[in-house]
């Protein structure tokens, strides 16, 4: 089965919102869920921790099984196993559901953000950012609205429901990979295999790689610590709740303003400019008075963060050589959700020793180490002036 490119588009919109879902039906139930279970908050927390580590630590295997088997059967695969998986949390008794669940829903969801990408990429060769940043944008409406979701299922028929509602929703999703055939590049005629080694040595991707340890940094801590620490300043929670929805509202905006004006300028130059932003945001916070410094962090940060991330993804995708582009993806993934999750660690450090407020001083430096990332990230011309000259 072969569709046009934007109803392709579409569904793999649907598909990343299923996949961001299927990993945050748990978070705004926990206490429903430790007082069903008999469980401490802490013991559910850590088992959620195991999970979160597979989600980013699964994705340099998911690249790789992407390679070998193409992006399509790696998305079905992905989509229907996780979604099979929640059937686990229904079928094993007490908090063994939940943790085996969990950690298998984790792992066969980790595979699909590298092949993702690597699939985009291949099958769109023109208005590529655009197209990166609407897949983005799907994973960004499914990251705000799974909870609300969740809570809603959960009030009414039990915590472990929404996993059955996300979980039957990613296996009808992935039906469509199933009977899908792309007439791009099919994996069979691929160029000859490039080593793995080989791949991580390519000098395009080193500053590329080096980018990506403080944005994972970023992104793990302004996520886990941003309405703690608002809490701190004063806020009251539900505002400091609120936040980061409105975090990722800009987000959103950021992303499709990020990859329209990317053909304009050059991918390098938006991710440029959208670190400046973020390290912008960052030290407004702490330098303005609240509420005005956190309304400058939740534009910025949120608008300038968000519009590097289909730019960054198209430069690693050219960069990339076509046999091994789902485990480069891995890689940048397990750099970004696993290695990064240490910021909350650190971030953790800081507290306990010199106070909430320190920790967004530690995110702001990582941010520096940021921008001057991606200033050694090579120029690019921009798509527009390519395919005038063609």
């Amino acid at each position: 089965m072969q569709v046009g490119k934007r109803l392709l588009m579409v569904i793999m919109c649907i598909s990343h919102s299923m996949n961001h879902s299927l990993l945050l039906v748990l978070s705004p139930l926990l206490l429903i869920a430790s007082a069903d279970l008999k469980v401490t908050l802490g013991t559910l927390s850590q088992i959620a921790a195991v999970g979160m580590f597979m989600y980013g630590g699964g994705a340099i295997l998911g690249g790789a099984i992407s390679d070998r088997v193409g992006e399509e059967r790696a998305i079905m695969l992905s989509m229907a196993l996780s979604g099979l998986s929640t059937l686990l949390v229904f079928l094993l008794p007490g908090v063994y559901g939940i943790g085996v669940g969990l950690f298998m829903i984790a792992t066969w969801s980790s595979i699909y953000h590298p092949t993702a990408n690597s699939f985009i990429i291949r099958v769109y060769k023109e208005k590529m950012a655009q197209y990166m940043s609407w897949h983005g944008v799907g994973g960004a409406l499914g990251t705000m609205t799974a909870p609300i979701i969740s809570t809603a299922v959960g009030l009414a028929f039990g915590w472990r429901y929404p996993y059955l509602l996300f979980g039957s929703l990613a296996i009808v999703t992935s039906l469509f990979f199933y009977r899908y055939r792309s007439d791009v590049s099919p994996p069979k005629a691929r160029a000859a295999k490039t080593g793995y080694l080989e791949t991580i040595r390519i000098k395009a991707l080193r500053p590329l790689f080096i980018y990506s340890l403080p944005n994972g940094l970023i992104l793990k801590g302004i996520e886990f610590f941003f309405p703690t620490v608002l809490a701190s300043k004063g806020f009251p929670v539900e505002i400091a709740g609120f936040a980061l929805s409105g975090v990722l509202i800009c987000g959103v905006v950021g992303q499709i303003v990020g990859g329209r004006v990317s053909e304009r300028t050059g991918m390098r130059d938006v991710v440029v400019a959208g670190s400046a932003l973020t390290l912008m945001g960052l030290l407004l916070f702490h330098l303005l008075p609240q509420p005005y410094g956190a309304l400058m962090l939740i534009l910025m940060y949120g608008l300038g963060f968000y519009a590097t991330i289909p730019a960054f993804n198209v430069i690693a995708g050219k960069a990339s050589p076509e046999d091994k582009r789902g485990t480069v993806f891995g890689l940048f993934f397990l750099i970004n959700f696993g290695i990064g999750s240490i910021s909350t660690s650190l971030g953790g450090i800081i507290i306990d020793r010199f106070g909430t407020g320190y920790v967004f001083i530690l995110l702001a430096g990582f941010a520096v180490a940021l921008l001057l990332a991606a200033l050694r990230i090579k120029r690019d011309k921009p798509e527009r002036a390519l395919r005038v000259g063609k």
